[in-house]
């Protein structure tokens, strides 16, 4: 199955983070056969793993599941893995795509979420930089008023509604948590790792 439209758009964001560099120095984090299948069309020489155990500066995780997200992160936290991480998550709104119609074709068994990824990277040595949402909000109404005019006939107007739709497909900030499916960047943050180490020291000694 071709990706639907909100898929395409965070993997062509995901392309384009990785797209400046070179193949090695880029790998895949993807455990269902849905990316597999994404990334062997877009990126079909750079490997993937299903628990983050390829090491390049920059990383796309797609998905975070929620089973194994604490210990795939773990090892992307790992110093020398990764740089910059590009991570997509399916949201409560996906399961209206048409990926998720059938159990073998979903993105993911229990993603994560948008929510729940972004509390996973809160006080670990990743520093978010931005936040991607496609198709929330205001998008979604759009798209819904195009249907309306379509049923009755009105393609004039439908195909305005429907440009409005697309221009505004992509959201930023708090309105990506919204989106069915987003896209988070985020890097590697020196100072936060410092913390993080001097943290878990703390710890052991108090253990």
């Amino acid at each position: 199955m071709y990706p639907s439209l909100a898929y395409q758009h965070a993997l062509d964001l995901c392309m384009v983070t990785a797209g400046a560099a070179p193949a090695q120095a880029v790998a895949i984090i993807a455990q269902q056969d849905f990316y597999h299948a994404a990334f062997a069309l877009r990126l079909p020489h750079v490997p993937i793993s299903p628990i983050g155990t390829s090491a390049a500066p920059r990383l796309i995780w797609a998905e975070p599941e929620q089973p194994t997200a604490a210990a795939v992160l773990a090892q992307l936290s790992q110093s020398g893995v990764a740089q910059q991480l590009c991570i997509i998550t399916s949201n409560r709104l996906a399961r209206r795509l048409p990926e998720w119609h059938a159990a073998a074709s979903a993105p993911a068994h229990a993603p994560l979420g948008i929510t729940g990824t972004l509390r996973l990277l809160r006080g670990t040595v990743w520093q978010v930089t931005q936040v991607f949402g496609f198709h929330a909000g205001i998008s979604i109404i759009y798209g819904i008023i195009g249907q309306v005019w379509d049923r009755l006939h009105r393609h004039d107007l439908a195909d305005r509604w429907h440009f409005r739709m697309r221009a505004a497909y992509v959201q930023h900030g708090w309105q990506a948590r919204l989106a069915p499916v987003s896209v988070v960047l985020a890097h590697r943050c020196p100072s936060k790792k410092a913390n993080h180490e001097g943290h878990k020291e703390h710890e052991a000694k108090q253990g």
